[in-house]
């Protein structure tokens, strides 16, 4: 790859990644995805496919399930890059998770232990994820109490059909 052709892919995975970051947290309204930073997105050299590597914070299964989430939407994010970025081609998104996060993590236990000149490696501690409320929570919450809300409303106007055709029969 050329040193032009580089700075082009490499430009274009930036602004990709700009994008993205801003509509996965602010527009996406999945609510399997979670806590969700976009780390690197590269970009192939004919521009047509692109690899998205995220940051999850949360337990495995809720990062599965944020980067099935992810992957379900890769459709309606390239549209919103289409529509938001001036490329010929919008590539093809892939996500994939990050771990980079949790090996720095875990290789700065292992160099704390041996400055502190154990010599056993410590175990690997897994953080439970704090419960936070954001903008998706809050949505959710309202999806789900108008779900309810509609359901009553529903069963109450069927209630009254059937009194009606009850009547209409004496």
């Amino acid at each position: 790859m050329s040193a032009s052709n580089y700075k082009r892919t490499h430009q274009v995975g930036e602004l990709i990644q700009h994008e993205l970051a801003n509509v996965i947290t602010n527009e996406l309204k999945d609510p399997r995805v979670g806590f969700v930073t976009v780390t690197e997105v590269r970009v192939t050299g004919d521009l047509r496919n692109a690899r998205v590597y995220v940051s999850i914070y949360g337990s495995q299964e809720q990062r599965n399930s944020s980067l099935e989430g992810l992957r379900t939407a890769a459709g309606y994010l390239k549209h919103i890059l289409a529509q938001r970025l001036e490329l010929r081609f919008i590539p093809e998104l892939s996500f994939e998770c990050d771990e980079s996060l949790d090996r720095a993590e875990r290789l700065e236990t292992v160099m704390q232990a041996i400055a502190k000149g154990e010599t056993q490696t410590p175990a690997h501690e897994t953080t439970e994820p704090l419960a936070a409320e954001t903008y998706r929570s809050e949505l959710a919450i309202k999806r789900q109490s108008f779900a309810a809300e509609r359901k009553r409303n529903n069963n109450k106007a069927s209630n009254r059909g059937v009194k009606r055709r009850r009547r209409k029969c004496f």
